[in-house]
């Protein structure tokens, strides 16, 4: 193992435990999680240091415990290790972790396999159906697998001070994420995290635009028909009747 680092080396490279010091299988023990920044220096020769990323992509799931090459150290060149792409980019197998979540649905009846992949009234729950696409898409470009259960509320306060439903589940760790949109919430704050939203609600009015033809404009320059006045007159009436009838009452 006494030889020399090639300098233009594509880094990072996977190693095996048998060509690392012991003190890998200490930390494999520890809780380093994918946005871990846990660097180890080990002696690769007399006066060089070969430096390794290590972290493990979810360690309270039985994730695997993985180490690469990130650069070296020796007396000339000083400390040389940095990641040459995003780090996230890097670490995104998962190496087939699972994890938990769940999501709402209110009718017991209802086949969640069913609901959540199916593409028939896509109206209704669209949201959850959304986050289910989502996730399922990032299973296989993350590489991790999940156990999705149901419950049949989103997360109000009870009386003995803790949360129901999804929140409730999320309040005592009992799945790792949720899968149905929740809505920001002051009491909801102190027991649950809110992550980045991918789906985006707002209302709009949408117009058709008509034709620029002659007759489409000609028709509000037109002067107002005697019918018409006469309409106008007989409901400022009614109106100015009805108002008089209601302050006469009131007082």
């Amino acid at each position: 193992m006494d030889h020399k680092i090639n300098k233009n080396e594509s880094l990072p490279q996977v190693i095996t435990f048998a060509t690392v010091p012991v003190i890998l299988n200490f930390l494999k023990s520890l809780p380093l999680n994918i946005n871990s920044d846990v660097n180890l220096a080990y002696p690769h020769s007399k006066d060089e240091y070969v430096i390794l990323d290590v972290y493990n992509p979810a360690s309270q799931h039985s994730g695997q415990f993985t180490s690469g090459i990130v650069g070296y150290y020796n007396k000339h060149a000083g400390y040389k290790a940095t990641i040459p792409e995003n780090k996230y980019w890097i670490r995104k197998n998962m190496t087939g972790v699972r994890f938990k979540s769940a999501v709402v649905v209110t009718d017991p009846h209802t086949n969640l396999e069913d609901y959540l992949t199916s593409e028939k009234n896509r109206k209704v729950g669209s949201m959850h159906r959304f986050q289910s696409v989502t996730v399922n898409y990032c299973k296989d470009m993350y590489n991790f697998s999940l156990h999705i259960e149901r419950t049949d509320s989103w997360g109000y306060l009870t009386p003995n001070g803790h949360f129901d439903g999804l929140v409730g589940l999320l309040e005592r760790r009992l799945v790792d994420f949720g899968s149905s949109p929740l809505i920001y919430k002051l009491d909801r704050m102190p027991v649950i995290d809110y992550s980045y939203g991918n789906w985006i609600l707002r209302s709009t009015f949408i117009y058709r635009r008509p034709k620029i033809i002659e007759t489409s404009y000609k028709i509000l320059m037109r002067p107002l028909s005697n019918t018409v006045w006469i309409c106008i007159a007989l409901m400022m009436a009614l109106l100015m009747t009805f108002l008089k009838v209601l302050l006469v009452t009131l007082s």
